[in-house]
C-alpha cells in the first residue's frame, strides 16, 4: 500500500512535501503555498518528524487515523506550524479493509493490478475539501478492499490521471522507480 500526492504546477513542485508510513498506516502531505521554499521545507520537516515520532498503537484502522489526526492537531496547537494550507492523504488498513481520510484534496485516484489508474473519490464527497486542518470531523472513506496505490490531487492541482500506471506517474509524484 502506498500514498502519494500529485505535485504543484510551479517552479518548486515538491516544496513543503512530506510522507511517512508505519505498519498498516501511510500518509503523504504538503504544507505552505510554495513561494518561500525554505519556510515550507522547515514546516514539512517539523510535521514529518512529529508524525514519525508518534506511537500508533491502535489495531483498528479508523482508530489509527484518529491517532494520526490527533498528532497533527497537537502540532497545530503548538503554533510552530500554521496548518491552514495543509493538504493531506492518509490510509490505514486492517484485516477488514482500508480507511482513507484527507484534507485539501480535489480528487483521489487508485491503482491496483493490472496497473489501471482510476478516479475513486470525486466531488462532491465528504473526503474532499479545502486545505487546512479542520476542527470539525473529517470525512473517512472505508472500503473492504482497496487499491495498492492511492494518489491524491490537491486543491488547485491541474494534473488528472486515467489509464495505466507507469513509471512516469511515480516520477510526476517525486518517486522515481
Amino acid at each position: 500500500m502506498g500514498t502519494l500526492l500529485l505535485p504543484r504546477a510551479e517552479s518548486w513542485p515538491f516544496s513543503g512535501y512530506f510522507y511517512g508510513c508505519r505498519p498498516g498506516l501511510t500518509w503523504a502531505g504538503r504544507i505552505g503555498d510554495g513561494p518561500d521554499v525554505q519556510a515550507t521545507w522547515r514546516a514539512s520537516q517539523l510535521i514529518r518528524r512529529a508524525l514519525q515520532a508518534c506511537v500508533f498503537d491502535a489495531e483498528e484502522k479508523k482508530r489509527r487515523l484518529s491517532q494520526l489526526i490527533y498528532a497533527m492537531q497537537e502540532i497545530q496547537s503548538d503554533g510552530a506550524v500554521p496548518l491552514d494550507s495543509l493538504s493531506f492523504l492518509a490510509v490505514a488498513t486492517d484485516i477488514d479493509g482500508m480507511a482513507v481520510t484527507g484534507m485539501g484534496l480535489s480528487e483521489v485516484y487508485g491503482c491496483n493490478d493490472p496497473g489501471i489508474v482510476e478516479s475513486l473519490v470525486a466531488p462532491p464527497h465528504p473526503l474532499l475539501g479545502p486545505p487546512g486542518l479542520s476542527k470539525e470531523s473529517m470525512g473517512v472513506w472505508v472500503v473492504p478492499e482497496g487499491p495498492q496505490w492511492l494518489f491524491g490531487a490537491c486543491v488547485g492541482s491541474e494534473e488528472r490521471f486515467s489509464g495505466r500506471l507507469s513509471d512516469e506517474m511515480f516520477q510526476i509524484c517525486g518517486m522515481p522507480q
